[in-house]
């Protein structure tokens, strides 16, 4: 026991004391009372002793809850010794034990009094009494934490022993701030009830008085008569402020950190004042006196029971003259108590509660007995383990210390291994019926719209399962996933097994083109059991098949599984045609092993220093919030303070763990979340979150935002924006939303299409697509209020990935993109963003950094993205990653310090090679190389060092593809685990928990001294563009008052200057480059335009064509090397760079090799390394897209002999295809590659899609052979590279994919070096210019294209644009473009039962419609049209087969009802129905707007949660079919009225 720390607290106890007597001093001097002189007099003696037992601060200041709890009663007992003094000696309370009685009862708010008539005492007395309640009910040691510091030690100990509540916890990290927090609270309110006592038309002395007992919940008063002789109002204002003083402060803290819908959010509040409610109104009813007018009923009810629930004893009634029933009430409140946290006493509120809850779960578990129920409390399981501390304090004692048998009884353990049992085989099809579907149906798949055909049949000698896909349509989607479901009434026991496996056996075609993923839940309980990808190990069968063994390990349930589905997802593929499943087995694996012990324990907080934020600082936007001032201005500090945040992409939504209530990973492994929190764009269109309507999915957006920013994180906000020419982007009538992204993912983002970049500018194409999407942003940000984003847009542009890259997007273009952002989204007010710009990592000069950096006026903090890659396994650890990442920091770090700007690690990770080989996403289970390393705490290191204040990691989306490390159970977690904890203890990582921002740091006021620089881009000029006439050019600029366009020929050195005028409709600067002016400049195809405002240039495009049209590479030409003007900067800003750290490459202009003409490119390259395989390339990305009529791909090559991993790449779909060439380039002698289409292998096991080809890329990849590393200079010359077509059956293709000739294998077309030069003319075999072919599906195959002067009778064309034109319920009516010389068409539709396609008309005409069909039923056609030659019927090929539908019947039974707001609809299910659109008006025979399409058949209801209150509406629903692509709709319901 520490006496010492005891006896100091208790002095200061005393001095305190002797402070508060100044009261009742000051009240006896203003109505003059002799008492007062009592009162001084042990005011005295109290500071007196007091300052003796302070005198000197003990050695030891540590203590803990023993010598909380003794401090606290003896504290008590001295306060209430020393403050009953004043009653004797004033001789009003003459008996110390009366005295002391009234003392305790005070100080205690019990409220029990010995004083006969209280008018009696004097004012200075009474005003004591009443005082003493208010000292009470908050407690003097938290008053006595709030205003010291104390002596040290473990503050919380008191907090513990002397606050109210069941139980007690920080509202900030320093238990100090807690108490003042609280107090300033507790003041707060009793000002308030003063001023309204006052109001109300009390004195000040009564104010007091009723305030401090109403405040302690106490009730002593200084009336015979308590409240009752008060007026109406006034005890109407005394019930609100006693119920207001029994909720619990935590409520009002978070009211004063502005979080008002967490605050509305306590559980226990809730509860709390439903019971007053209720109570008050019982007893009114019963208690009604018909003497009292209603309202005076209902203030007695509710004053009595405020007043007994909050334990506060003021009375304005004799409640004894009431009915039993009321007494009962009463005394039941008595009990119950006020609000946990509050001042009022009972048991609280929250304890009821629990075990009411505790109850209910222990009946329910007789109904339901293996199901497992948590009794939850405002979202926290009642027996939570809240923390464990170990503490070793000594004094002179030098040796060594051993801790043994250290147990925690009481936590939950590892979750145990399970008890033996054989695999359980739900289905192996054999007793189930041939033809008969075995209980399995179709269910509702993702961007699958075709039918599954299921049926049980017998295949190699057993019966299966076999499944009919149709993909059909599908192949641009790189997840198509076809759902087949079976429900289970008794349910699959899997409380003792791990693993669900199965057998898939396919054709040889799908191979490579699927992944499978599984789910079971329990359907009765709503249990989630199994939501995961599963792992394929397949095998040859030979004729023609493989067998694909699926299985997915999960955790057992004590839930039973009601419903198994299957999801066999299509992976860019069109693939049609059977699998069989087999062998659905349930069976056990030690999963345990796969994880680690969890060993280490994660501490307390690291809190944030703010105290080197400087109060200047430098933003983008001049009318940045102050919140946004506030981030930067503290991301500053932590650069100062050597103190690093820790951020992770979706930690709060995205999650590996299914343990119940984990949401963030990181939290259940370290007790926070991550202190920078990322969300993305496809979040905010609901891609992310699996929601398909954009304003619920940005409300849900800012709900998962606001939460982690209640917890203390900092959030971003990173965009992988689709392709704004994508197809899948649908144009809607929506006039707020014009356009639906829900259908774009992640790879609608690697669309390299279309010119995008160009195109989303003002004037462009796709500008309202883009801006579209912005306003979804927009909306996000503005829906944050205050709370400010680190905002990333258009990320590792450097590469050639996404669109926005290097490969599509010039330097100029990517710099007017980036600052178009940033202006439009100011102009829907958005200034809560903070802009972070971040190319690809490593680097290694700032002059890398800077050559696409868009300008200091649109970028805020210098960032990089920087990954460290694995790309074999099993892989050894190697340090160069974090040399690497040193060197970046470093670099970046000495830009934003000459810049004034922050730098950052704005997102990194490990990835890591699967043991499969497939693609690296993540860390894995187990296995890793960075194990042992402590990879976080490296990285954080490097953050300290070079002055990063955050980095970044990646999201764990699942098991396969994560990035920090998870808990398996209680005891158990990835390999990783104790690592991360180790590095969450760290001094210097600042988690969620500890950011201090959020009520701290963002109320400091920051300026901006940004003043607005001049700022600018153009809007419709562009590196290598051709300007031949009169144009006007434009350009947007901010901040300037004179513009102006200077032109430079630099071949003539020609200069001309155009003065810009700003127009007042759109805003921009123009100024006509007239005809005279561009005579003037002369011709050149190396011209530069400059922007210039006020005399500085923001921005200068080069390569520009004056007076000529630029030459261009025919269609099928890749690359030539002949039209870059001797400029290898010209020709490096067309093939874009991406290297691992210390290796690089470019092209070099080469004249001494080459295979025709003047030019060959020779790929420079360096790589260097002593560990892992590293890498460089060049990238091209391709103006045309589509090359369907080509075959294979050829080029010129000429080897270094140095036999490194030499990668030819082309991109279509998204995804990677490759062939590798490193045997060939161990040789030295020049060769044609000639690489067919069939043997490009995909990364993500797809099919090349010729007909979506976006980029053409070269790799050099090292190969030591003596595992030592490589460090090699060399060049390998390529040349005349093009889409060819070959004769298949000729080649002699090598086992690595490609032929080697001397000559080329192209016939007819360009020779090598050609190219299409302006005004040519075609000739028979040329190929025609981008933009002239027909669009894709129209175009003839050159086999089938009549040549000029051909007179052959015995050809016909292909049937091109056939598609349905219109549908009935019973027909279906086609039609298709007209073939030249056709005498006619032949139709056929597939016939199921024949499977083969039948003739079913021919016609004159080209459309035809078919009849006598089944309602609601998908056919499928294909045409053909046919010539008569003599007695002869000459036939073309078969249009391409398309899917058409009838249409569902008229939707039936339409009801609508109000359940509050809201308006709920629902209708009789169609049949064969895929969906149903729901329309609105506000009158009968109004406009309909669709406000809603459903995608399942099955779903016969909707709520309109957007409906308003007080408003009447109309609805019509229509059911639709899918047929593919297509959608056939049926006829609108009726109109159904819903009022007011």
């Amino acid at each position: 026991m520490n006496t010492k720390s005891i006896r100091f607290i208790l002095g200061w106890i005393l001095n305190i004391e002797a402070l508060l007597m100044l009261l009742p001093v000051a009240t006896a001097v203003v109505y003059r009372e002799e008492e007062g002189i009592a009162y001084a007099l042990v005011m005295a003696v109290c500071a007196a002793v007091g300052a003796l037992m302070t005198y000197k601060k003990p050695n030891n200041p540590s203590f803990y809850a023993k010598e909380g709890f003794v401090c606290t009663a003896l504290g008590w007992i001295l306060m209430s010794a020393f403050g009953c003094v004043p009653f004797m000696l004033t001789g009003e309370i003459p008996s110390f034990v009366d005295a002391m009685f009234e003392m305790v009862s005070g100080f205690t708010t019990t409220g029990a009094s010995v004083v006969l008539n209280v008018e009696e005492l004097s004012h200075c007395t009474n005003m004591w009494r009443c005082f003493s309640h208010w000292i009470g009910g908050m407690g003097i040691l938290v008053f006595l934490l709030a205003v010291l510091p104390l002596v040290g030690g473990s503050n919380m100990q008191l907090m513990k022993a002397e606050s109210p509540g069941p139980s007690v916890g920080k509202l900030v990290p320093k238990v100090r701030f807690t108490a003042r927090i609280l107090y300033v609270l507790y003041v707060a309110l009793t000002v308030l009830q003063v001023l309204v006592m006052l109001l109300g038309g009390m004195t000040f002395y009564e104010a007091l008085c009723t305030s401090f007992g109403t405040a302690g919940t106490g009730g002593f008063g200084i009336y015979g008569d308590s409240i009752a002789g008060f007026s109406p109002f006034l005890q109407w204002a005394i019930t609100i402020f006693m119920i207001a003083f029994g909720v619990n402060f935590n409520v009002y803290f978070l009211l004063y950190m502005r979080r008002p819908k967490d605050a509305l959010h306590c559980e226990e509040m809730h509860w709390y004042l439903g019971i007053i409610v209720a109570a008050a109104l019982m007893i009114c009813a019963n208690a009604y006196d018909v003497a009292m007018t209603l309202e005076g009923n209902l203030r007695q009810s509710f004053f009595q029971v405020a007043s007994i629930i909050t334990t506060t004893g003021f009375a304005t009634t004799d409640f004894n003259l009431w009915p039993g029933f009321s007494h009962g009430i009463l005394v039941v409140l008595m009990f119950v108590g006020a609000c946990a946290g509050s001042t009022g006493g009972g048991f609280k509120v929250s304890r009821i509660v629990i075990g009411f809850k505790s109850v209910l779960a222990y009946l329910g578990a007789f109904l339901h007995p293996r199901v497992v129920r948590k009794v939850k409390f405002e979202d926290k399981d009642a027996d939570d383990l809240k923390g464990v501390y170990f503490r070793l304090i000594g004094q002179g004692f030098s040796g060594t210390c051993t801790f043994s048998n250290v147990t925690l009884s009481g936590v939950a353990e590892a979750q145990p291994e399970l008890p033996a049992k054989d695999p359980s085989v739900i289905d192996d099809f054999e007793s189930a019926e041939t033809g008969s579907s075995a209980g399995w149906e179709q269910e509702g798949g993702w961007q699958y719209d075709n039918a599954v055909g299921i049926s049980v049949a017998e295949f190699q000698g057993s019966k299966m399962l076999k499944a009919d896909l149709d993909y059909t349509g599908c192949e641009g989607f790189t997840w198509s996933e076809a759902k087949i479901k079976k429900s289970f009434a008794e349910g699959l026991d899997v409380s003792a097994y791990n693993v669900l496996s199965y057998e898939m056996i396919y054709p040889e075609a799908f191979d490579g083109s699927f992944k499978a993923k599984i789910f079971a839940k329990n359907g009765a309980d709503d249990v989630e059991i199994i939501n995961k990808e599963a792992k394929i190990e397949t095998s040859d069968l030979g004729d023609g098949y493989k067998k694909a063994v699926v299985t997915v390990k999960f955790s057992p349930n004590t839930a039973k599984i009601t419903d198994l589905m299957i999801g066999t997802v299509g992976v860019s593929t069109a693939f049609l045609g059977s699998v069989y499943l087999d062998n659905l087995t349930l069976s056990q694996y030690n999963a345990a092993g796969d994880y680690t012990e969890i060993t280490e324990t994660a501490g307390e907080a690291v809190l944030a220093d703010t105290s080197s934020m400087p109060e200047e600082v430098t933003l983008s936007d001049v009318n940045a919030s102050g919140s946004a001032k506030a981030l930067y201005a503290y991301l500053k500090g932590l650069d100062a303070a050597d103190q690093v945040l820790f951020g992770h992409q979706n930690d709060t939504s995205k999650h590996v763990s299914t343990r119940d209530g984990v949401y963030s990973d990181t939290k259940d492994v370290t007790g926070s979340i991550s202190g920078l929190v990322g969300i993305d764009s496809l979040a905010l269109t609901g891609v992310e979150l699996g929601i398909d309507n954009v304003d619920d999915a940005v409300q849900k957006s800012i709900e998962i935002s606001k939460a982690a920013a209640a917890e203390g994180a900092i959030i971003t906000l990173s965009t992988h924006m689709p392709n704004m020419s994508n197809e899948k982007i649908i144009a809607t009538p929506d006039a707020a939303r014009k356009y639906d992204f829900s259908q774009c993912d992640f790879s609608e983002a690697k669309d390299l299409s279309n010119n995008c970049s160009a195109e989303v500018l003002p004037g462009g194409k796709y500008n309202a697509q883009f801006t579209t999407y912005l306003d979804i942003i927009a909306d996000y940000a503005n829906g944050l209020g205050d709370i400010p984003v680190l905002f990333r847009p258009f990320h590792e542009n450097t590469g050639g990935w996404f669109w926005w890259g290097a490969a599509t997007t010039d330097k100029e273009t990517y710099r007017a993109l980036f600052q178009y952002t940033q202006d439009y989204l100011a102009s829907k007010g958005v200034h809560n963003f903070i802009y972070v710009y971040s190319p690809n990592g490593p680097l290694t000069s700032e002059e890398e950094y800077m050559d696409r950096y868009p300008g200091d006026d649109c970028v805020d903090i210098v960032a990089f993205d920087y990954y460290d890659d694995y790309n074999t396994y099993p892989a050894e650890y190697s340090g160069e990653f974090v040399d690497n990442l040193k060197k970046t920091c470093q670099v970046v770090k000495n830009i934003a310090d000459a810049k004034g700007k922050v730098a950052a690690i704005s997102e990194t990770g490990v990835r890591v090679m699967k043991a499969d080989g497939s693609d690296n996403e993540g860390i894995l289970v187990k296995g890793n190389p960075i194990a042992g390393h402590n990879w976080y705490k490296q990285v954080n290191q490097v953050a300290v060092d070079t002055g990063m204040p955050y980095f970044l990691l990646w999201a764990n989306f699942g098991d396969t593809n994560f990035y920090v490390p998870y808990k398996y159970d209680d005891t158990h977690g990835q390999e990783l685990i104790n690592e991360f904890i180790e590095f969450y203890n760290e001094k210097s990582s600042v988690f969620a928990n500890g950011t201090n921002f959020y009520g701290n740091a963002d109320q400091k006021e920051v300026r901006n001294v940004n003043q607005g620089n001049a700022a600018g881009y153009f809007a419709n000029v562009f590196s290598k563009m051709a300007i031949t006439s009169a144009f006007t050019l434009k350009a947007n600029v901010r901040n300037a008052q004179s513009v102006s366009f200077v032109l430079t020929n630099p071949d003539t050195n020609t200069e001309k200057t155009i003065t810009a005028e700003k127009t007042e409709e759109s805003g921009a600067y123009e100024g006509v480059l007239s005809a005279d002016i561009l005579s003037a400049l002369g011709t050149t195809d190396t011209g530069k335009i400059s922007l210039v405002a006020d005399g500085k240039t923001l921005v200068t495009v080069s390569y520009i064509s004056f007076g000529k049209e630029k030459e261009t590479l025919a269609k099928n030409v890749i690359e030539n090397f002949e039209l870059y003007y001797d400029d290898n900067d010209y020709l490096n800003g067309t093939f874009t760079e991406n290297s691992a750290a210390n290796c690089s490459s470019s092209f070099v202009l080469d004249k001494d090799h080459k295979a025709e003409g003047v030019y060959g490119g020779a790929f420079t390259y360096q790589l260097k390394t002593s560990g892992p395989e590293v890498w460089t390339g060049r990238m091209k990305g391709l103006s045309t897209n589509d090359y369907s009529e080509y075959n294979a791909v050829s080029m010129w090559v000429k080897p270094d002999g140095k036999g490194q991993k030499l990668v030819v790449q082309l991109v279509s779909g998204g995804e990677d295809f490759e062939v590798f060439l490193t045997d060939f380039v161990k040789t030295t002698e020049a060769k044609y590659v000639t690489i067919p289409f069939n043997k490009l292998k995909g990364k993500q096991n797809g099919t090349f899609a010729p007909k979506n080809v976006t980029k053409f890329a070269i790799w050099c990849n090292s190969i030591s052979e003596d595992g030592n590393g490589v460090d090699i200079q060399s060049k390998i010359v390529f040349d005349d590279i093009r889409f060819v077509n070959v004769d298949e059956s000729k080649l002699n293709v090598t086992e690595c994919g490609y032929v080697l000739t001397d000559q080329s294998l192209v016939s007819g077309g360009q020779k090598p070096g050609d190219t299409e030069k302006p005004g040519d003319t075609e000739k028979p075999g040329d190929t025609e210019k981008p933009g002239d072919t027909e669009k894709p599906g129209d175009t003839e195959k050159p086999e089938n294209t009549e040549k000029p002067g051909n007179t052959d009778k015995t050809t016909v064309a292909q049937v091109s644009g056939f598609k349905q034109f219109g549908a009935t319920k019973t027909s279906i009516r086609l039609t298709w473009k007209k073939v030249k010389k056709a005498d006619g068409y032949q139709i056929y539709r597939y016939n199921k039962s024949t499977k083969k396609y039948q003739k079913v008309a021919t016609v004159k005409t080209n459309t035809y419609t078919d009849k006598k069909l089944k309602t609601a039923t998908v056919y499928q056609y294909k045409v053909r049209a046919y010539r008569k030659s003599g007695k002869k019927t000459v036939t073309g090929k078969y249009s391409n087969v398309i899917k058409a539908a009838t249409s569902p019947q008229k939707v039936t039974a339409v009801k609508a009802k109000r359940v509050k707001s809201k308006v709920k609809l629902t209708w009789k299910k169609v049949k064969g129905a895929d969906g149903y659109e729901i329309y609105r008006a506000t009158s009968k025979k109004g406009k309909y707007q669709k406000i809603k399409t459903l995608k399942k058949g099955t779903i016969v209801s909707y709520t309109d949660g957007k409906a308003k209150k007080g408003k009447t509406y109309y609805y019509k629903v229509r059911a639709v079919k899918n047929a593919g692509k297509t959608s056939v709709k049926g006829t609108a319901s009726n109109a159904v009225r819903c009022g007011k």
